[in-house]
Protein backbone atom coordinates (compact mmCIF):
# COMPACT_ATOMS: atom_id res chain seq x y z
CA UNK A 1 0.00 0.00 0.00
CA UNK A 2 1.72 3.20 -0.91
CA UNK A 3 1.45 6.03 2.05
CA UNK A 4 3.39 8.94 3.13
CA UNK A 5 7.01 9.31 3.65
CA UNK A 6 7.77 5.74 1.56
CA UNK A 7 10.46 6.22 -1.15
CA UNK A 8 10.60 4.53 -4.21
CA UNK A 9 12.86 3.64 -7.62
CA UNK A 10 11.47 3.15 -10.62
CA UNK A 11 13.16 -0.93 -11.83
CA UNK A 12 13.00 0.78 -15.73
CA UNK A 13 12.10 4.06 -17.17
CA UNK A 14 8.41 5.12 -16.56
CA UNK A 15 5.61 7.84 -17.41
CA UNK A 16 5.22 10.40 -15.24
CA UNK A 17 3.62 13.89 -15.02
CA UNK A 18 5.88 16.90 -14.09
CA UNK A 19 3.70 19.52 -12.47
CA UNK A 20 4.45 22.85 -11.65
CA UNK A 21 3.45 25.39 -9.06
CA UNK A 22 3.26 29.10 -9.54
CA UNK A 23 2.08 31.17 -7.06
CA UNK A 24 -1.25 32.26 -9.20
CA UNK A 25 -4.06 30.67 -9.46
CA UNK A 26 -2.35 28.53 -12.19
CA UNK A 27 -0.85 24.45 -12.10
CA UNK A 28 0.95 23.14 -15.52
CA UNK A 29 2.20 19.92 -16.19
CA UNK A 30 4.19 18.22 -18.89
CA UNK A 31 4.57 14.48 -19.66
CA UNK A 32 8.47 13.52 -18.97
CA UNK A 33 10.06 10.04 -18.00
CA UNK A 34 11.21 9.23 -14.69
CA UNK A 35 14.79 6.92 -15.39
CA UNK A 36 15.22 3.47 -13.86
CA UNK A 37 16.89 4.24 -10.29
CA UNK A 38 16.11 7.63 -9.89
CA UNK A 39 14.36 8.05 -6.14
CA UNK A 40 11.20 9.36 -5.15
CA UNK A 41 9.12 9.91 -1.84
CA UNK A 42 5.36 10.06 -1.59
CA UNK A 43 4.00 13.50 -0.62
CA UNK A 44 0.46 12.55 0.52
CA UNK A 45 -1.24 9.43 1.24
CA UNK A 46 -3.64 8.58 -2.30
CA UNK A 47 -7.32 9.83 -1.69
CA UNK A 48 -9.69 7.02 -1.87
CA UNK A 49 -10.11 5.84 -5.44
CA UNK A 50 -7.32 7.64 -6.68
CA UNK A 51 -5.38 6.39 -9.45
CA UNK A 52 -2.43 8.78 -9.16
CA UNK A 53 -0.53 10.38 -6.15
CA UNK A 54 1.99 13.34 -6.01
CA UNK A 55 5.39 12.86 -4.92
CA UNK A 56 8.42 14.42 -4.68
CA UNK A 57 11.80 13.51 -6.35
CA UNK A 58 14.92 12.80 -3.92
CA UNK A 59 17.29 14.56 -6.35
CA UNK A 60 14.77 17.24 -6.98
CA UNK A 61 17.63 19.92 -8.06
CA UNK A 62 19.52 18.10 -10.51
CA UNK A 63 16.51 17.20 -12.28
CA UNK A 64 14.85 20.95 -12.63
CA UNK A 65 16.32 21.51 -15.89
CA UNK A 66 14.88 18.13 -17.11
CA UNK A 67 11.93 18.31 -16.08
CA UNK A 68 10.98 22.03 -16.28
CA UNK A 69 11.22 23.91 -19.46
CA UNK A 70 13.39 26.52 -18.93
CA UNK A 71 10.51 29.46 -19.93
CA UNK A 72 8.86 27.90 -17.11
CA UNK A 73 12.17 28.27 -14.76
CA UNK A 74 12.93 31.59 -16.06
CA UNK A 75 9.48 33.40 -14.50
CA UNK A 76 10.87 32.85 -11.12
CA UNK A 77 8.12 35.85 -9.99
CA UNK A 78 5.63 33.77 -10.51
CA UNK A 79 7.31 29.76 -10.92
CA UNK A 80 6.97 28.22 -7.36
CA UNK A 81 8.82 24.77 -8.34
CA UNK A 82 7.67 21.07 -9.41
CA UNK A 83 6.88 17.80 -8.31
CA UNK A 84 5.68 14.74 -9.88
CA UNK A 85 1.86 12.53 -10.92
CA UNK A 86 2.87 9.29 -10.37
CA UNK A 87 0.01 6.49 -11.82
CA UNK A 88 -0.67 4.00 -8.52
CA UNK A 89 -0.04 0.71 -10.60
CA UNK A 90 3.02 1.98 -11.85
CA UNK A 91 4.55 2.20 -8.38
CA UNK A 92 3.14 -0.77 -7.52
CA UNK A 93 4.06 -2.69 -10.27
CA UNK A 94 7.33 -1.20 -11.86
CA UNK A 95 9.28 0.47 -8.51
CA UNK A 96 11.22 -0.62 -5.84
CA UNK A 97 10.19 0.48 -2.58
CA UNK A 98 13.11 1.95 -0.86
CA UNK A 99 12.39 3.15 2.31
CA UNK A 100 8.94 2.44 4.22
CA UNK A 101 7.05 5.49 5.92
CA UNK A 102 9.59 7.11 9.10
CA UNK A 103 12.48 5.12 8.77
CA UNK A 104 14.56 8.30 7.68
CA UNK A 105 13.38 9.89 10.08
CA UNK A 106 14.17 7.83 12.62
CA UNK A 107 17.76 7.50 11.50
CA UNK A 108 17.16 3.72 10.29
CA UNK A 109 18.66 4.42 7.13
CA UNK A 110 20.84 6.76 5.19
CA UNK A 111 19.37 7.64 2.06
Amino acid sequence: MVKTGQIYSPKKDINIICMTSWSKSFTGGYDRILKKGEKFKISHDPAENATAVYCDPLRYKELHKEMVPIKDRMRFWVYSGYYFCINLSLIENDCDLMVESGEEKEGLINI
